[in-house]
């Protein structure tokens, strides 16, 4: 089988010899995600990236509900339009899941899987409270855990610390480029 090596899209010799091509699949912008993505309100709503977002999540949030009315109106609209056509049915509707993603905080857990550079961000302003109460310590947080979780934690700050102080020699996370190459 031959393939093109350039940027181009283009059919393996093998296929374009076929007497018969039934269809050709194009994968390159293809995009696999958990069902769960189709289901929150589209960040892309603001018509920019969220690294561009102001630095206060809150204002972003104010700016953000208005343009999310009138695309959930707009959408909802649609919908409605297809439904009486019979091109869609009541249960195939994705205006009041992405409306309860809102509600639920999986806009901002599915955003946060999304840009984890934004992570801690979006967990500490809308996540951490919605599932845990208001944050008060971090041993109090360390509290909800069970005894096995705890102690797994302890274990690990024991390991790392031991690292870092120079006690734990049988851990090294610094390879030569050979010895990457060939892990």
């Amino acid at each position: 089988m031959e393939t093109s090596t350039s940027c181009e899209n283009s059919l393996s010799k093998t296929v374009v010899d076929l007497p018969i091509v039934s269809g050709v699949t194009d994968w390159e912008y293809t995009y696999a995600a958990p069902a769960e993505f189709i289901h929150v309100a589209p960040w892309w709503l603001l018509l920019q990236s969220p690294e561009d977002w102001e630095d206060d999540l809150n204002q972003f949030l104010r700016r953000y509900t208005a343009k999310l009315r009138v695309f959930l109106e707009a959408l909802n609209h649609c919908e409605n339009k297809l439904i009486e056509q019979r091109r869609l049915s009541e249960s195939q509707r994705l205006a009041p899941h992405m409306e309860r993603s809102m509600e639920t905080g999986l806009f901002w857990v599915c955003l946060a899987a999304r840009y984890s550079s934004m992570f801690d961000e979006i967990y500490w302003t809308f996540i951490d409270e919605r599932w845990y109460g208001s944050f008060t310590s971090l041993e109090d947080r360390i509290q909800r855990l069970d005894k096995t979780q705890q102690n797994e934690i302890k274990e690990l700050v024991r390991l790392k610390m031991g690292k870092y102080s120079g006690n734990e020699s049988s851990s090294n996370d610094n390879y030569p480029i050979d010895q990457l190459l060939e892990l």
